[in-house]
Order: structure tokens, then sequence, then C-alpha cells
């Protein structure tokens, strides 16, 4: 009977050590953050090189790259395909997945000088595989903020014009109806560099990080101003609010997450020092950074997912501004911690990393190095080694 009752706790006690090991599998905390995956593996090639484009998941599970022409990312045969129905360029632009399944494509420069502004408005079809034009936006605008709301709107602000003057209107695209209509106005005439704009839990939108300047200097690419005021979006109202005040060096990008908070990304300005993560709570309104800086600085990408975690991958050498970097880097929300992640195969910069259905990150594109290097006020010509190699995280 004693040998019975031995072999029962045995074995409850072997079920209670599985029940915790798959808990903590599902639910990392703080003892267990040292299991973040290493590395990466190759994936298939693009069909061209690729370098400032836009990788976006659609809803049947593939990835459309618009930059130089368009493809198509089949992650169940890891192949790219072609879409030769369009072979225009487009770089620096936004593309936003919409809740009926279609890709709007907006904003961006139809040529490596970044002279020539495309203003056009595309639609991509993924039912027919065809890009067609949308609606005409109701002002000229570049370096504009794009977001999708949760009414299936997107909401469009800010940004310049032709004439390098900035813009404090804003106007709503209704897919729709496929019509443009304006909305409230920013209280401050702002433009926006890099994924700055996010939508908050509740609906409404934070303006996150801007800029602005007078139309002779940007023009000439001298000089811009940071603007330290952040506004709000009223998603139901259609008007904008003041919502506090940002003292950040240099910030680049900005991200949400399901428990409400807001994650800064910046440049410390510190030399040798990387990045810093800022986090804001929309509630107290209040900035709070971490203690650890990032290795990476400049033109990296960032990507969420599990909902708690963000993988930091590639970007420009703090050393050498013109080569790029293989590391990789996780940053925990959960605990606040950045983590090594290892290096991906290639050094690459202005790529893109695409969060798959299946969960693993999808790493296309971007550069290895800056040929032929200065220019004037970043108007001159880029001999730019583009890569059309693609990697895959495995998280």
């Amino acid at each position: 009977m004693k040998t019975f009752k031995k072999t029962i706790v045995f074995y409850i006690r072997i079920l209670f050590i599985s029940f915790l090991v798959a808990y903590n599998d599902i639910h990392p905390n703080s003892e267990n953050q040292g299991s973040i995956a290493k590395g990466t593996a190759r994936a298939g090639s693009m069909t061209k090189p690729q370098w400032l484009h836009t990788a976006t998941l659609l809803k049947n599970g593939k990835v459309l790259i618009v930059g130089d022409g368009a493809e198509l990312y089949d992650p169940k045969k890891d192949k790219f395909e072609s879409i030769d129905s369009r072979t225009k360029k487009r770089y620096l632009h936004k593309a936003i997945l919409l809740k009926n399944g279609k890709v709007l494509i907006c904003d961006g420069f139809s040529n490596f000088k970044f002279t020539i502004f495309d203003n056009s408005v595309e639609l991509y079809n993924p039912d027919t595989n065809t890009f067609s034009q949308a609606g005409n936006m109701n002002e000229q605008r570049r370096n504009f903020s794009a977001t999708l709301l949760n009414s299936g709107k997107v909401l469009l602000m800010g940004g310049y014009d032709l004439d390098f003057r900035v813009l404090s209107s804003a106007e709503l695209y209704n897919p729709d109806i496929n019509i443009f209509s304006t909305t409230g106005s920013l209280k401050k005439t702002r433009f926006f560099l890099g994924d700055s704009s996010v939508l908050l839990k509740d609906g409404n939108v934070l303006t996150g990080i801007s800029f602005s300047g007078k139309a002779e200097n940007l023009k000439k690419g001298t000089s811009a101003n940071l603007i330290s005021e952040i506004e709000l979006y009223d998603s139901e109202n259609g008007t904008f609010s003041n919502v506090g005040q940002i003292n950040l060096w240099q910030p680049r990008k900005t991200m949400s997450f399901d428990n409400g908070k807001v994650f800064v990304v910046n440049s410390s300005g510190l030399q040798n020092k990387g990045t810093e993560i800022t986090i804001f709570n929309p509630k107290s309104k209040k900035f709070t950074r971490i203690k650890q800086y990032l290795t990476l600085d400049f033109s990296y990408e960032f990507t969420k997912f599990q909902n708690r975690f963000v993988l930091f991958s590639g970007g420009k050498s703090t050393e050498k501004y013109t080569a790029a970097i293989s590391k990789l880097e996780v940053f925990d929300s959960g605990v606040e911690k950045v983590l090594d992640a290892g290096n991906m195969m290639t050094p690459r910069y202005n790529h893109r990393a695409t969060l798959l259905q299946d969960g693993r990150i999808l790493i296309t594109g971007g550069c290895t190095e800056d040929i032929a290097g200065d220019t004037e006020a970043h108007a001159g010509i880029f001999e730019i080694s583009a890569l059309s190699s693609a990697e895959i995280y495995s998280p």
C-alpha cells in the first residue's frame, strides 16, 4: 500500500512539473527570459533587389512587396513571384492593409534621387492580384501619417505639400466608397518621419513624433524642428486635442501594446550608446525611460510578435555610418528588458521585417552599404547596394 501511495505521489509531481513547464512556455517571466531564439535562416530570394519598400501581410497569408515593381511571397512555398501588371517604382511610401483585405498605397518617391514625388494613391486587390487607382486626396501631401482606424477608415494627417509648406489639415479615406473627406485639423502644423503615429486601445490616435519647419529650409533639406507637444485624435468626434509633451533626442518610431502602453524608440544622442526605449502611459501621460540601450541605431527595422516582444533587426553602424550591421535584439515589454537575439545572415539596413501568420518573421531586402556616400542636404544620387535576399526569424 505504501509503495502504491509513493507511486501515485511520484506521478502527481511529474504531472505538476510538466504543467509548470508548459505554463512557462506560454507565459514567460523575468526568470526564463533567456529562452529567446537567436539568429535567422535563409529564405527564398526576391525577384528584384528591394530597399525602402513595403512588405504587407495579406489576409490570405501571403506578403505583398511594393518597391521596384511588386511581388508576392508565399510562405508555404517559400517563394517570391513577380506581379507583372505593376512595373512602376515607389520608395519611402506607405502601405496600409484595409479591413476589406485590400491594400492602400500612398506617398513616396518614384526615383532613387528622391526628387520625383509620387502623389498617386493605389489600391491592391488580392482577389484579382491587380492594382488600380484610388480616389484623390483633398490635399497633395508627403511625409504625412496614415493610420487605420477601428471603423475601417484611414486617417491621414499633416505632412507638407509640393511647395514644402507644412500642413495642419487631416482627412479620412473611406474604402467603402473610395473617397477622401476632410476631418478636424491638427493644433499645429507638422510632418512625420517613419512609423510615429499609433492607434491606441480606445480607438483614438496619438500623433506621436513629428516635426515642423520653414518651407525654404525644408526645400534645401537644411533644418527641421522637433515638436514636443503631442496630440490625440478623437475618432468619434473627428477632433484633435493636446495631451502632453515629449523631450526626446531624435525619436524615430512608436508602437502600442494590448496593455494600452505605447513605446517610443529614439536615438540616445550619445556616442556609441545606440538607441533608447521610452514607455508612454496614455492614462498618466508620463514617459519612462528603460535603463538599457539597444546597440542598434539608424535605419533598423522593428516588429512586434506574441504581443509582448519586439524584434529589432539590422540598421547602420554607429561607428561607420555607411555600413550595415547584422545584429538582432529583442525587447521584452513584460519585464522591460533588451535581450540578445544573435545576428542575421546578411548585414542590412532600410529593409523590412514582417510578422507572418505562423508567428515567424520575414526579413526582406535592404542595403549593405552606401557605395557613393556624401550628398548635399540628402538630395544627391546614392549608389545603393540593394539586396534581393530574404531571411526568416523563428521566435
